[in-house]
């Protein structure tokens, strides 16, 4: 599950005329401001999942430093605490984090 503001942000970030997709599903409402959606005349679409072929490329344009993922992850935590520190932290409408991996080595 992902932090319900990203979509926000993203629709936010997108240049007029973009494209934005939601990917996956939100465990509660995801508030978008629909004016920037009109007013940008943003394509939004919802998709539930990637297609198998495209990881691929994006390992390599990821492996090139052209999508800088680093800056996407804002927290790390061990298996021991991925309820509290993880979910939740994902989960909570005040939160800023984005993408949360689990460390399996700790």
């Amino acid at each position: 599950m992902g932090n319900t503001q990203a979509l926000q942000a993203c629709v936010d970030a997108v240049r007029k005329r973009g494209v934005v997709v939601q990917v996956g599903l939100h465990a509660g409402e995801a508030p978008v401001n629909w004016f920037n959606v009109v007013y940008k005349d943003i394509d939004l679409r919802g998709s539930w999942a990637y297609e198998a072929q495209m990881w691929p490329r994006v390992m390599r344009l990821i492996a090139s430093g052209q999508i800088p993922a680093r800056k996407i992850v804002t927290r790390t935590v061990t298996l021991d605490n991925v309820i509290v520190e993880g979910f939740d932290a994902l989960l909570d409408p005040a939160g800023t984090h984005l993408k949360i991996l689990i460390d399996l080595r700790g």
